[in-house]
């Protein structure tokens, strides 16, 4: 249940919603509405916002409403029963319906006089727990190929109709575009869409007839060319086809409107196409004010945000995010410096959430987040000071990552966290969904401190990252970084907590120190068993552990060079070498380690031997003997 508090007394993700659990220790248990209609929603408090809402939304109006709560009416908690939550056996099924997103029918190609083939796509039902349907079992299929003319060159609709025999209110229809070609003539581009312009580039699909001949593509700010001013431009773009489905990606605009494409196939040109591009809005940022209003801003994808020089944010100020801050654009930083940030605030980040954006470019110097509660006097009475209680995740340069998030040629120095809570990192808090990669990242002189027992998953880098989420990081360097506990567990140099996939290439991990007292690693703190798969390839690690005891004075074998604590035992290494640990006597951890080094022997010809990789890399160089990245 929930009850009207003043505007900061909320708990959970959004503190500026004035609702407040009564009961912050009853679990939250999601459940299936076992007949799949829809369910009214009543508001307790505004009845105007009633309305009914498809069961699988239910979930999310109940948690992401901005409203309040709400209730549904005739609805006996008592009677959600766990045998159908939780089968007990493959033949408990919790429900019927046609899961839309099961069935795949794909567009087709029919040659002018050919025979149209129906496809038979797979068919599952909606529910967890509920087997793959079987035709004529489960569910019914017509196929209506009445508009379909393969005599006469033309697009044509074919519908396919599924009927569940279930439940005879289940019904779902797909239509199939079918187009009939002839293959005397030339390959058309007949399909074809571009993507939004983002970091300067656009992805192309298109579809043709024929899976060969070659496809010309011009990227132009003209309008109006011809076929013919296409064959003799200088910067006139070839690609050999071989699907009839095609997608050119990461294709640099260099900010020009348009693209042309054609074809040629024995010796026949197809019509030209045309494409407007949508391009990014160049957003140039030179002082505090402007560099506050893109990371507070609500409208940032298909903006190209870039810094014009180095900011020194103490001259100004940054307002406090919230988790409705979502960057979704590129910010550039252009080679220059943000610095001399420090502030306590409920979460950690200079961005909140990046949610399909892009930072590169950028440096971090001399910026510290304190992640702790917030006193503010009362609404109601000014004289009594009123608790707003942190957040997990924090992360020097950002709290989330959701859906995708790219990281290119940063480095944060001389900075630091420290917080009351779970998930933190030099580079982020946790990647909560989709996939994030790191690439060419230097962190220098950095501390991480979790100064409370219950503060867990506390990454060098990376707090965590959750089921069914990527993490790929690549051309890494760290020099000093501290990364300190009180008597809590799951701490690694890299990642404080896996949870799904990660690789990791090319990464120096140097002058590193760990204090924590169970599931300390190198590269990963805790692997849990819900992991994937862990690649590790090319990695010096210089970390030094020191071991704390829990309040009974015992300490924990769960660390190693590694992975502290290997629940799903998926982390594979090659080249992967450590500096041994004197304290290392009774590890329980991964410790696949390739071997043991001792910096100061290390020279040039080792490095040859070993670590030719970097060397070959134009990010790497070789100084006094260590690999430094540029």
């Amino acid at each position: 249940d929930y009850y009207l508090g003043g505007s900061y007394e909320a708990e959970g993700d959004d503190p500026f919603t004035p609702w407040k659990q009564s009961n912050t220790n009853m679990p939250r248990i999601p459940f299936f509405f076992r007949n799949y209609q829809d369910i009214p929603y009543q508001y307790k408090d505004n009845p105007d916002f009633n309305y009914f809402v498809a069961p699988e939304s239910v979930g999310r109006v109940l948690n992401d409403n901005y409203v309040g709560p709400g209730t549904i009416p005739g609805l006996d908690w008592l009677e959600i029963r766990r045998v159908l939550s939780n089968p007990i056996s493959p033949v408990a099924v919790r429900g019927h319906k046609i899961d839309p997103t099961s069935i795949k029918i794909e567009d087709d190609l029919l040659e002018l006089n050919g025979t149209y083939m129906p496809q038979n796509p797979r068919v599952s039902n909606f529910y967890k727990g509920g087997p793959q349907y079987i035709l004529d079992k489960d569910y019914t299929l017509e196929i209506d190929t009445s508009n379909l003319n393969a005599l006469v060159e033309g697009e044509y609709i074919v519908t396919y109709t599924f009927k569940n025999l279930h439940n005879d209110w289940d019904v779902y229809t797909v239509e199939q575009s079918v187009l009939v070609y002839d293959a005397n003539k030339a390959n058309e581009i007949y399909r074809y869409e571009a993507t939004r312009e983002f970091d300067g580039q656009v992805d192309i699909s298109l579809s043709v007839y024929k899976n060969s001949g070659t496809l010309y593509y011009l990227f132009s700010d003209d309008a109006n060319l011809t076929i013919d001013d296409i064959k003799i431009n200088p910067s006139l773009n070839s690609y050999e086809l071989t699907s009839v489905n095609e997608t050119l990606k990461n294709l640099p605009t260099n900010r020009l409107k348009y693209v042309y494409l054609y074809t040629e196939r024995e010796d026949l040109e197809s019509e030209l196409v045309k494409i407007e591009l949508v391009n990014e809005v160049i957003v140039e940022i030179y002082t505090v004010n402007q560099l506050n209003a893109m990371i507070t801003a609500f409208d940032s994808i298909g903006k190209y945000y870039v810094l014009m020089n180095d900011i020194d944010i103490s001259t100004g100020r940054l307002d406090q995010l919230s988790t409705a801050n979502v960057f979704g654009g590129v910010f550039d930083g252009n080679g220059y410096t943000l610095k001399n940030f420090s502030t306590k605030t409920l979460r950690g980040g200079l961005f909140m959430t990046i949610n399909g954006g892009m930072i590169k470019n950028l440096t971090l110097d001399n910026i510290h987040f304190d992640i702790d509660s917030l006193w503010q006097p009362s609404s109601e009475d000014p004289n009594v000071m009123v608790e707003t209680k942190p957040n997990d995740d924090a992360g020097i340069l950002a709290t989330y990552v959701y859906e995708s998030a790219k990281f290119e040629n940063i480095t944060i120095k001389n900075s630091s966290i420290k917080t009351v809570k779970n998930y933190a990192g030099a580079l982020l808090g946790r990647v909560r969904s989709g996939e994030a990669t790191y690439h060419n990242i230097r962190v220098m002189n950095v501390d991480i401190k979790a100064t409370v027992t219950a503060a867990k998953y506390t990454g060098g880098l990376i707090g965590g990252i959750e089921p069914n989420t990527k993490l790929y990081m690549s051309d890494v360097y760290v020099d000093g970084l501290n990364i300190s506990h009180t008597q809590s567990d799951m701490i690694g140099a890299v990642v404080g907590r896996v949870r799904s996939y990660a690789e990791f290439d090319r990464m120096v991990l140097l002058n590193v120190h760990i204090i924590g007292r169970h599931n300390l690693g190198i590269l990963i703190g805790k692997e849990d068993n819900t992991t994937t798969g862990v690649r590790a390839n090319h990695v010096l690690a210089d970390v030094s552990f020191e071991f704390q005891t829990d309040a009974s004075g015992v300490y924990s074998d769960y660390y190693g060079y590694v992975v502290g604590n290997s629940d799903a035992g998926k982390v594979e290494v090659s080249n992967y070498f450590v500096v041994e640990a004197p304290n290392f006597t009774s590890s329980k951890g991964l410790n696949n380690q390739t071997g043991f080094v001792e910096i100061d022997l290390l020279d040039n010809a080792w490095f040859e031997e070993n670590f030719s990789d970097f060397l070959d890399s134009d990010l790497w160089v070789l100084e006094d003997n260590m690999l430094v990245l540029k």
